[in-house]
């Protein structure tokens, strides 16, 4: 893959990205969820797929910069349909921050009534 090639998929990931806060951001402020199935219609940068490896690239880098233990997750938000809940690698960001994991959704609940609260001001 030549050097334009590498820059122009990097520029996409950037734009699918962006495209990809957006959403969780409205949602967030609205009060809302989305499942990953939505979401990813909703993206036009690059073609993805609900349980892709590099949705979830997207949604952890995300959610990594926006990073504020105190604060809710914003990809809190972005559910699976078949269960209503995030998939296991929201899971692995809360490991992260250090909340426990037990009860996922009992978790969830309070991750996602945070990030609601943090956006619904902005």
């Amino acid at each position: 893959m030549s050097h334009k090639s590498n820059r122009d998929a990097e520029a996409r990931f950037r734009q699918a990205k962006a495209e990809a806060k957006a959403v969780m951001l409205a949602c967030a402020a609205c009060g809302e969820i989305i499942t990953y199935g939505e979401l990813v219609a909703q993206i036009v940068a690059i073609r993805l797929i609900p349980n892709s490896s590099l949705l979830a690239r997207i949604l952890t880098e995300i959610s990594m910069v926006d990073l504020d233990p105190r604060q809710g997750i914003l990809a809190a938000v972005v559910v699976r349909k078949d269960i209503g809940i995030p998939g296991s690698g929201f899971f692995k960001i809360i490991d992260f921050v250090g909340r426990s994991t037990a009860d996922r959704r009992h978790r969830w609940t309070r991750e996602l009534e945070r990030a609601h609260q943090r956006w619904s001001a902005t």
